[in-house]
């Protein structure tokens, strides 16, 4: 190896010797000018990040950046910090373990799905949006789970008037479709478990059932 290195090192200064400093100058600008367009290519071209958790308490931002620094998950940190990027291939399996982990901690933050409204949609067909989204959202993410065929997710999110406020507390029930002769264990039902409570504000991990398609 550091004999073909000689080599190369030797016939490369030969070759050199035959250009005028000037041609030499212009052959470095022009190695250095593709380079550089080269790097600009790669971060064009390159895979737009997605948001993995949105309106992030700076407390929660900080330990799920560790905690994907712990997993070697590329992030970026937007919205002064309170925004998580991480490429959409990411989303699932990084949401999955800090459900994991129990986080975020401040339940019902994180998740920002509902598209702009206009004016006079009323609240309650924007609340009936928002859960759809959201039942949507979390199901895509447990069938990120290794050996989930489907996920269904169902909530419910007790309305709130501005003449009454709603005294039932929410509930969630997951449904799972296990490929093959696989089976969901503990560990995975504990993850699915936090992971829909935390994206429910007042949604207690117990009221969230979980079971799969032969009704374990």
């Amino acid at each position: 190896m550091i004999e073909t290195l000689k080599i190369f090192g030797t016939r490369a200064i030969t070759a050199l010797r035959l250009f005028s400093p000037g041609q030499i100058t212009a052959i470095v600008i022009g190695i250095l000018a593709l380079l550089v367009g080269a790097m600009v290519l790669l971060r064009v071209t390159a895979s737009p990040l997605t948001p993995l958790y949105s309106n992030l308490s700076s407390e929660d931002a900080v330990a799920i950046s560790e905690e994907l620094e712990v997993q070697g998950t590329a992030y970026e940190l937007n919205a002064g910090g309170t925004q998580i990027l991480v490429a959409p291939e990411d989303v699932s399996a990084s949401r999955l373990t800090m459900s994991a982990a129990g986080l975020p901690a401040d339940a019902g933050s994180g998740y920002s799905l509902l598209d702009e409204q206009g004016m006079t949609t009323s609240q309650f067909m924007q609340n009936v949006t928002f859960q759809r989204a959201l039942e949507g959202e979390l199901s895509s993410t447990i069938e990120g789970i290794d050996g989930v065929r489907s996920a269904n997710v169902l909530l419910a999110i007790p309305a709130e008037t501005v003449f009454t406020q709603a005294t039932d507390k929410p509930t969630a029930s997951v449904l799972i479709s296990m490929g093959g002769s696989q089976v969901i264990d503990g560990e995975q039902v504990q993850a699915i478990t936090n992971l829909v409570a935390s994206a429910v504000p007042g949604l207690a991990p117990e009221k969230v059932s979980v079971s799969d398609s032969s009704g374990e």
